[in-house]
């Protein structure tokens, strides 16, 4: 298990619903195997987690593959997304210690941070917003009170500087602009039956060539890429509407509901059916 460094939660003075709102701040420090966390094992936490490499090494993974997390590098996701897990690497012996940031809201923010340059980031040396969270150790163990407008400038801080990190690397990259057209045109067509294929024709490359870049540059894959946003959005539609199971299967361009149901359980680790009755968070 993690030794707890220092922790300080959060108190608003009043709430704002519609306003993100941080929940806590805290440093662990990582030694042992045993600290393995899952998405799919999480699903009543709805918050979003910010945790920043200080030192040593942890490993973040989803879908796709594994990133290391060393010195200087953070994942983003929310707790329960179950395509993601986080862990100190069995193989390690130096210790990882790491700042955390939990918050609620911030939803769509969030989703096109990660939808556009996935969870894993590089951290500017120096980034502020890393130091004003760092400066919370001095009032741990405690609570701090901030009013709503302090608490969503926190949370809005960084995720702006994620977002402007990870835009200045990637409009660095060769490849940049092809990634950039491929979501947009996944995000235009996801209510449609829309596939690699297409998306490649859309964007006039093969195929081939398309699969080698958006897996380089995003370590995911353009299939991985689109039935992850299906997926959320089924949870939404889910979630949010009161049409049938089969309505969503064919709103979302899948043949049958039977095909949408096997693609949804392995993505959610539950039946369409089973996420409506338990109003579970969708991932993100």
């Amino acid at each position: 298990m993690p030794l707890n460094l220092w922790r300080t939660r959060f108190h608003l003075t009043r709430e704002l619903p519609g306003f993100p709102r941080p929940s806590t701040v805290a440093s662990d420090l990582v030694r042992d195997a045993s600290y393995y966390f899952e998405g799919r094992d999480r699903a009543r936490h709805d918050n979003y987690l910010f945790k920043y490499t200080l030192a040593g090494e942890g490993r973040f993974s989803d879908a796709a593959r594994d990133y290391p997390l060393p010195a200087g590098h953070a994942f983003l996701c929310q707790i329960c997304d179950p395509d993601t897990r986080y862990f100190y690497p069995p193989d390690h012996t130096e210790p990882w210690r790491h700042l955390y940031f939990s918050f609620r809201g911030g939803h769509a923010m969030v989703r096109e941070l990660v939808g556009r340059f996935g969870y894993v980031y590089r951290v500017p040396d120096g980034a502020s917003v890393i130091a004003r969270l760092a400066d919370y150790e001095r009032y741990a163990g405690s609570h701090v009170e901030v009013t709503p407008g302090e608490g969503a400038t926190l949370v809005m801080d960084l995720l702006a500087m994620l977002a402007d990190a990870a835009s200045e690397l990637t409009a660095s990259s060769p490849h940049a602009w092809l990634i950039r057209q491929a979501r947009r045109l996944v995000a235009a067509h996801l209510e449609e039956r829309y596939n690699v294929a297409d998306l490649a024709a859309d964007l006039d490359v093969s195929r081939e060539h398309l699969c080698r870049v958006f897996k380089s540059e995003t370590g995911t894959t353009p299939h991985a890429h689109i039935l992850h946003l299906k997926m959320r959005r089924a949870c939404e539609l889910l979630r949010d509407t009161t049409g049938s199971c089969n309505d969503v299967a064919r709103s979302l361009g899948f043949d049958n509901s039977s095909h949408f149901a096997r693609t949804f359980k392995r993505a959610v680790g539950t039946t369409p059916l089973a996420y409506r009755r338990t109003g579970a968070v969708a991932p993100d």
